[in-house]
This record gives structure tokens, C-alpha cells and sequence, in this order.
């Protein structure tokens, strides 16, 4: 319930549970170009797999930028099945934000991207490649 909006009336009711876990998934890692040689300036965006999760300010839609030593981190997402690429350019990356998805660009990279599916509280280390636009 927390990706859509949901309007709870007036009145009150006790029918609703509300569960909030600190444990969000990450993934880390690196990028490598086709030859395999390390890359130290690209944007990685990571979006889910289920095309209705693309909106403005979607959790299931981040982006990110290397550190200091050419890695990415992104923290803090849903558990779920998501896809994650590594391209040379991003319009306007920044880094760890939700960012207002474009769908045509989002479905473009699907097909070239990694599938990765995240558990709760769960991290997954990734070597990806380049992909160049």
C-alpha cells in the first residue's frame, strides 16, 4: 500500500494493520566495460520489474552514481524483482533518488538489463556491464 495512494474516508476504523520494517534490501557493486576493465563514471538505475511501479517518487524506481572508488550502492528498497543496468549517460542522475521515470527509456533498458529479485533486509553484491547510450 505504501507505492499507491489510498484515501481512508472519514470516521475511524480498526480493521487496518500497519507494519513498518527497517530491514529494506540493497544492491552494491561495480561496472566493467566490454572489456572487462573497471568503469569509473556511469549512473545505474534500478526499477521494477511490474511496469504499474513506474510513477514519480515510485520506491521501486532509483538511481545512482559511483563513489569515490567507481562503486554504486542503492539502499533502502521494497523487497521485489527488479531490473538493474549500468549506462554510460542519465539525463539528470542523481544519486539514490526516486527519480520521475521515463517509460519508453525504462522499457528500452529492460530488455539489455539484469533481473535481480530482493528479499527483505537482503543485499546482493553485482558486477555489471556498461551499456552505452
Amino acid at each position: 500500500m505504501a507505492d499507491s495512494p489510498f484515501d481512508f474516508g472519514t470516521g475511524t476504523s480498526s480493521d487496518i494493520e500497519v507494519l513498518i520494517s527497517a530491514f529494506g534490501a540493497a544492491t552494491r557493486g561495480r561496472v566493467t566495460d566490454e572489456r572487462l576493465a573497471p568503469v569509473r563514471d556511469y549512473s545505474v538505475i534500478l526499477f521494477s520489474t511490474f511496469t504499474d511501479k513506474w510513477f514519480s517518487g515510485s520506491r521501486r524506481v532509483k538511481t545512482a552514481r559511483p563513489d569515490q572508488d567507481g562503486a554504486f550502492s542503492i539502499v533502502g528498497l521494497p523487497p521485489g524483482d527488479y531490473w538493474i543496468v549500468a549506462v554510460d549517460r542519465l539525463d539528470s542522475p542523481v544519486s539514490g533518488a526516486t527519480v520521475p521515470p521515463d517509460p519508453a527509456l525504462l522499457e528500452s533498458l529492460s530488455s539489455r538489463a539484469l533481473r535481480v529479485t530482493l528479499g527483505e533486509g537482503q543485499s546482493q553484491d553485482l558486477t555489471l556491464r556498461l551499456i552505452r547510450r
